[in-house]
């Protein structure tokens, strides 16, 4: 949409969706509270064993998607600031840059 001049119309879309998907989600939890309360209650500790790793694998995964998008970042200040390409993808864009007259570095 944004690419057809209707960006603010993508915006405002984007933003009726996630507040629509919010109240759903706060509606279905405030519906099924009692019965995920007395699930809860009915837990032993391996359960709560098994809990905290499925929370600790949760965490490093979104960990390491984290750290893997902060290295690109990382990489492109020496390219752009130094002329020095830190990886295969920033030699490839300072490359570019060259074709297209911007010359990186000092």
């Amino acid at each position: 949409m944004a690419a057809n001049g209707w960006a603010g119309d993508a915006i405002g879309l984007a933003v009726s969706a996630s507040a629509i998907g919010g109240i759903f989600t706060g509606l279905i939890l405030l519906v099924f509270s009692s019965l995920l309360s007395a699930v809860a209650l009915c837990f032993a500790p391996p359960e709560y064993f098994a809990l905290a790793v499925l929370g600790l694998f949760s965490i490093a995964v979104v960990a390491t998607e984290s750290a893997d998008n902060a290295c690109y970042g990382g990489t492109l200040i020496p390219t752009l600031s130094l002329g020095i390409p830190g990886d295969a993808s920033s030699t490839a864009l300072m490359s570019t840059l060259f074709l297209l007259g911007f010359l990186p570095g000092p």
